[in-house]
């Protein structure tokens, strides 16, 4: 015989404890993934209008950034922001092939109630790439560094995608009248290889290399003088911006020769000359009077870079802390398109103008002499 000694549960109580511990168990692991989500950096990335709805070259928009860190926004941080072109289609080609897949944008500010914006023309249709930075910066909460990357996808733009199809259209229709004209023709196939030996002739005239522009590796300095002792110096590098290339601008606010130790806002904006229109603009907020900025300019056309610095502290309208602003016009070189984007276009344009020709040379035709009236 043994003997045990020591309390003895009842097996209901056991049981229900089983079940209540699996209850408490899911409770403990939920308030634990909302607290380590709590805690962690979310950024937000919003635009106005909506990306579904911006056309790209057509449409500026503002693209803004909200950060947040144990539920509340950051206050105190430095962003930085890379904005990829999307990948090169493997069909149509964009309106502008050299950009695609390189970067556009390289900003970096410091975070102003845990936003930052910039408003940005989007040249081409396709997903675009948002690689965001995020860092403490002395003297505030400390968080560990984060990277994030997000996408958005542009829709081409309507106006756009309708002269595609006018172009099928009237290429097709071009092709099919030409054809008829060859069927009637006693010379038909004798001018039908003409007619493509010249087609093939013009294909390679027009299928030039991938020539680029080159740009000076010099840089341009931009100076201008205020009161008290204050001055804005802006270098951009290169002298002249490349399309698919980026410019660096390297900012310098200074007091009494010396760059400004505070706070500094600074305004970046660029205008396309020719077409009158902004296609970028942002605030920068830097911890002092210096701060570099990379872009690149889409369009071989002249540009003016317009430039604004000031301190962060103090009242604008003090004739101590007034704006300084440096205006200058920047020529841009275009590219020539890659040899093989030229080739795949015009092959789908003159595939078209064959298709139609093709409709049009067996298109069955009545005969004038037996008094039939013609199909086609």
């Amino acid at each position: 015989m043994s003997l045990r000694y020591g309390a003895q549960h009842p097996p209901g109580l056991s049981r229900r404890w089983g079940r209540h511990r699996g209850i408490i168990s899911l409770w403990i692991t939920v308030l634990i993934l909302w607290a380590v989500e709590a805690l962690a950096i979310t950024v937000s990335l919003s635009s106005t209008p909506p990306p579904q709805t911006i056309r790209p070259d057509a449409d500026i928009a503002r693209v803004m950034l909200a950060v947040q860190h144990d539920g509340q926004p950051l206050s105190h941080g430095r962003i930085q922001v890379k904005v990829t072109a999307p990948p090169r289609p493997s069909l149509l080609s964009t309106d502008f092939p050299v950009v695609e897949a390189t970067t556009l944008l390289e900003l970096a500010s410091d975070l102003r109630d845990g936003t930052f914006s910039f408003d940005y023309l989007f040249p081409i249709r396709g997903a675009y790439t948002f690689d965001v930075a995020l860092q403490p910066v002395a003297g505030s909460p400390q968080f560990a560094p984060t990277t994030i990357q997000t996408s958005w996808q542009l829709r081409e733009n309507p106006a756009e995608i309708r002269n595609v199809w006018l172009l099928v259209l009237g290429l097709f229709i071009l092709g099919g009248v030409f054809g008829l004209v060859l069927a009637r023709s006693a010379q038909a196939k004798s001018a039908l290889l003409l007619t493509a030996m010249l087609v093939f002739t013009g294909l390679v005239m027009r299928a030039e290399g991938d020539v680029r522009g080159q740009a000076e590796a010099s840089k341009t300095q931009q100076a201008v003088r205020g009161e008290h002792g204050w001055a804005l110096q802006v270098n951009s590098t290169p002298a002249q911006g490349t399309v698919g290339q980026q410019v660096r601008f390297d900012m310098v606010l200074t007091k009494d020769g010396e760059v400004f130790a505070e706070a500094t806002e600074l305004s970046l904006e660029l205008h396309h000359i020719e077409d009158d229109k902004s296609i970028f603009k942002t605030n920068i907020l830097a911890p002092k009077g210096e701060t570099s900025q990379q872009l690149q300019f889409f369009d071989g056309a002249p540009h003016r870079v317009k430039i604004t610095a000031h301190p962060a502290a103090g009242d604008p309208a003090d004739p101590n802390h007034q704006p300084l602003q440096a205006v200058f016009d920047m020529e841009v070189n275009g590219i020539q398109p890659p040899l093989a984007v030229k080739l795949r276009t015009l092959a789908l344009l003159i595939g078209v103008l064959i298709i139609g020709m093709a409709a049009g040379w067996f298109c069955p035709v009545g005969s004038k002499e037996a008094g039939g009236a013609p199909i086609c």
